[in-house]
């Protein structure tokens, strides 16, 4: 009686079936070690970093195992890209032309050193601002126009 392949939790197959032509996988693996080189970090640093054995990881570059999307997360966290980036949906420098790099990165690192409570704040300002563009500023008058 042929088994049936099994299937773990985060969808990755059984380590006996290989994972040839998957376009995401491959897209990954292709811009996974590049961006390592980069950044200098070896596969042993990315697996501590993430949380998982340095023979979880080599199972993506086997072509054995896809990452699960916690796993996507915590690699893009790593590596600062973008989970759509590591999978082949766009290419890093359409998203940094899309957010405008210098003012993104400035906003991101304001925002990352102030008090959580200061985060709370500031993100109650971009609503309100948001409504007052909306809906017009009634103090003011302004419209959204």
């Amino acid at each position: 009686m042929k088994r049936k392949p099994q299937t773990s939790p985060d969808n990755a197959t059984t380590p006996t079936d290989r994972l040839e032509n998957d376009p995401i996988l491959e897209a990954f693996l292709a811009r996974l070690e590049p961006e390592l080189r980069k950044l200098g970090i070896s596969r042993s640093a990315l697996a501590a970093r993430i949380g998982v054995t340095r023979n979880a990881l080599s199972q993506f570059f086997l072509r054995k195992r896809r990452p699960s999307l916690d796993i996507l997360i915590k690699i893009a966290n790593q590596l600062t890209v973008s989970i759509d980036y590591l999978i082949g949906r766009a290419n890093q420098s359409e998203i940094v032309a899309l957010i405008g790099q210098d003012r993104i990165i400035e906003l991101v690192n304001g925002f990352a050193e102030l008090t959580s409570e200061e985060q709370k704040s500031v993100l109650n300002y971009i609503s309100a601002m948001r409504q007052a563009h909306l809906y017009g500023d009634s103090q003011t008058g302004r419209s959204k126009d």
